[in-house]
């Protein structure tokens, strides 16, 4: 899915970390399985921070594959990766802002390289590595100081990342980051959806939620390219730090519009775009963007609001930025 700097998403992502890392299910939560005691967390103090990767001096074979690991992301050798990767591997991203999985080894392998795609340089620092009761179970905990290939700017992120290994190779990771930075650093993704997730647009708004109230499952199937049947467009949600809003909106709409277009390539039949006014001061500027509103929330103060994908690629950013006061 690609990643664009777009400044036609209305709401503002909110996250909470969790303040313990359960799933219910026992085979995927090895920590509760393993009786992760909270006497683990109290010891904190007496646990090393790493200035970088090669830094971290692992006690165990598990620690010694997540090394591996991490010093592969660094290279940005996905060969190596591949390599880690135990038959049954799988990837959980429960803050995945597209609300994905990555349930088996080739989908895990291609969430890495997809992650590693957008960065000249990727390196970790102020590195904590917790050895848990279970031996095949690592917690790591650091400091993301990434370069973005494209334009040189910095994304700085922190990380939570529970790996689990079987026969000293990589069998789960369970990845949990802010969000919000990344909405910040990005945008959101323009999400194609499957024909059969259309009928959401004309349901009530709360029904389209799922970042915002961090859902298990998303309610929307991402289409795939190539999927002729693929007529819509959900454009999720981003934020841009107040101070430069005005200054970064026309250029942030312009890359959408350049996005949509190269998307329309893929989706030869992509026409309408969709959605959610969750704030009211969004609202002029979807106005000025020519969306209409469509389906209001009986409950909430949502509504979905409209705009045909060959209008919106026809804008005249500018002219029409000069309309909105927002």
């Amino acid at each position: 899915m690609k990643r664009i700097l777009t400044a036609f998403i209305f709401t503002a992502i909110a996250t909470v970390f969790p303040t313990y890392i359960a799933s219910g299910n026992l085979e995927r939560d090895p920590l509760l399985a393993e009786g992760f005691e909270k006497k683990n967390f109290n010891s904190q103090r007496q646990i090393p921070t790493f200035n970088s990767v090669d830094e971290i001096v692992p006690r165990s074979s598990a620690a010694r594959v997540v090394k591996e690991f991490l010093q592969s992301l660094e290279a940005k050798d996905t060969n190596a990766i591949a390599l880690l990767w135990s038959q049954d591997a799988a990837v959980e991203v429960p803050y995945d802002l597209q609300g994905r999985s990555f349930p088996n080894r080739e989908a895990a392998q291609r969430y890495i390289e997809e992650v590693i795609q957008p960065f000249s340089e990727i390196r970790f620092e102020r590195i904590r590595l917790y050895q848990t009761r279970n031996p095949n179970v690592v917690i790591i905990e650091g400091q993301g100081d990434f370069t973005i290939a494209e334009d040189g700017r910095s994304y700085r992120n922190t990380y939570i990342s529970v790996f689990q290994t079987k026969g000293n190779k990589l069998s789960l990771i369970r990845e949990y980051f802010n969000p919000l930075i990344i909405a910040r650093t990005f945008g959101v993704d323009l999400n194609p959806t499957l024909q059969e997730s259309e009928v959401k647009f004309f349901a009530p708004p709360s029904q389209g939620l799922h970042l915002s109230q961090v859902t298990e499952v998303d309610p929307f199937k991402i289409a795939l390219p190539g999927d002729e049947m693929c007529r819509s467009v959900f454009v999720r949600s981003w934020m841009i730090d107040s101070s430069y809003q005005r200054q970064a909106q026309v250029p942030f709409l312009k890359d959408g519009q350049q996005t949509l277009k190269k998307m329309k390539q893929d989706f030869p039949n992509l026409w309408d775009m969709y959605t959610l006014i969750i704030h009211p001061s969004y609202a002029e500027l979807g106005q000025a963007l020519g969306f209409q509103k469509t389906c209001s929330d009986p409950k909430l103060p949502l509504y979905w609001i409209y705009q045909a994908v060959d209008r919106y690629l026809k804008l005249d950013m500018q002219k029409a930025m000069s309309k909105s006061k927002g």
